[in-house]
Parts: C-alpha cells; structure tokens; sequence
C-alpha cells in the first residue's frame, strides 16, 4: 500500500556540491533535472521501499494514493524550462531534461534560472486558490491538489469555472498590476504574474511606487476608492467580477 511517499533527485553536476551523497536522505523530498553532460541521482522512497537511480535524463514517477509529495528543480545554467501543472500531472522540462510526477498530491517547481522560464497551472471545475508572489506562486483547492512554481519569471493561471480566487503580492520594487474584466496581470522587474477569467482577484503593493490600472467592460460596472485600497466590480457574459 501507498501511504506516504517521497521523490528526490539530485545532481552531481556543479550545482549541487553534495554529489550521491544528497541521495542517501530517505526522508528527502526534493528533486532536480539537469542538462547534459551532468548525471543525476535520484530516489524515489516511502513506506518500506526506496529506490535509487543514476545517470538519467527523462524520469516519469507515478504516485498511489496517500500525500506523495515532489519536488522538481531545474539546473542553474537553464532558462528556457517549462512547468505545466494539472491537478494529476506535473512536468518540467527543458533542454536535455524531462522530469514528470503523476498523480502526485503536493507538487513544487523550483526554476534556479529564471530569465525566461514559464509556468503554467490548470484549474478544476470547483473553487480554487491562486496565490502569487514575486517569488513563487501556488494554486490549490479543498479536493487535494497543490502546485507550486518557485523562482519562475512567467506564471499563468486560467480558470475553467467554480468560485477561483486570486491574491496577488507585490514586491519591494515598482509594480504595475493591470486588470480586465476577463484578465488581469500582476509584474515587476524579475517576475510575471498572468490571470484569466478569474472571477475574484486582490492585488496587495509591498512597497515601491507600484501602479494599478483597471478597465471596465461595456456593462455597468461600479468603481469605489479610499486613500489605501480601491475595487472595481461588475458582470460580464453573465459572470461576476471583482
């Protein structure tokens, strides 16, 4: 039976100095894809098994049941890798790597290189969270799943129905978050934050001299200000916006 499992990789390249010895850690919930000619460690381990592997490339790891957890890091030379993310499949690759965990409760990208790299994160029918930051972003619902992407300069999030909601946080930097009735987006000097027909998103400043820019649709929408907060709320197409 699976109750609790745990997946690592590590590299043995330049970026990780702790070479084979980072897959002796059963307990380890970490892991990282790296280009050629890096070789890479990984270990796959959980209620009364463990298995290690070496020198690989692409690596697809299907979970049970229980609260597995992954964690998948690109290498530090990279920029061009891409996260895509279900509520059953999660995969990064990039140039000479492909790292995929399926079925897999609690999953996290880390991107070490983030110039160009981009994460995607899909949605459920039901009510979901979006929480995003300058740093990290993460969506997750009551039903089970949670994916995160770290260090990524690109997140993008869309939602397909249900009550979704959005918080948004600002860096120390200048921001500027812009919004549409059916779009809206949130960015600064090292990061991206990309929304689509989320019905409910909050937008937080963390300093610096951020702007935000909000445009209504051809509805009646209604617009109320105060010194430190301001919301726009309306219906278009029959669905509520805030």
């Amino acid at each position: 039976p699976d109750f609790s499992n745990s997946f690592f990789i590590a590299s043995d390249g330049s970026f990780c100095p702790r070479s084979q010895h980072a897959c002796a850690s059963s307990e380890s919930r970490f892991a990282s894809g790296f280009h050629s000619p890096f070789s890479a460690c990984a270990t796959f381990s959980g209620t009364g098994f463990k298995v290690t592997l070496a020198n690989i490339e692409t690596l697809l790891v299907k979970g049970g049941g229980g609260t597995d957890t992954a964690t998948l890091t690109d290498n530090s030379s990279s920029n061009t890798d891409s996260f895509d993310a279900t509520t059953s499949q999660a995969k990064l690759t990039g140039s000479g790597f492909s790292l995929e965990a399926d079925a897999f409760r609690y999953v996290t990208a880390i991107s070490n290189c983030n110039a160009s790299n981009t994460a995607v994160l899909h949605d459920t029918s039901g009510a979901d969270s979006f929480v995003g930051s300058s740093t990290a972003a993460y969506l997750t619902n009551n039903t089970g799943f949670y994916n995160k992407a770290s260090g990524f300069r690109t997140v993008s999030v869309s939602s397909t129905g249900g009550a979704d909601t959005a918080s948004l946080y600002g860096s120390a930097g200048d921001d500027a978050f812009t919004a549409y009735p059916t779009s809206a987006t949130f960015s600064g000097s090292s990061f991206s934050l990309l929304l689509t027909k989320l019905p409910s998103i909050t937008a937080t400043s963390n300093g610096g001299s951020d702007t935000a820019n909000l445009y209504d649709s051809s509805g009646a929408e209604t617009f109320e200000a105060w010194p430190a907060t301001a919301s726009m709320t309306g219906t278009v197409s029959g669905a509520a916006f805030k």
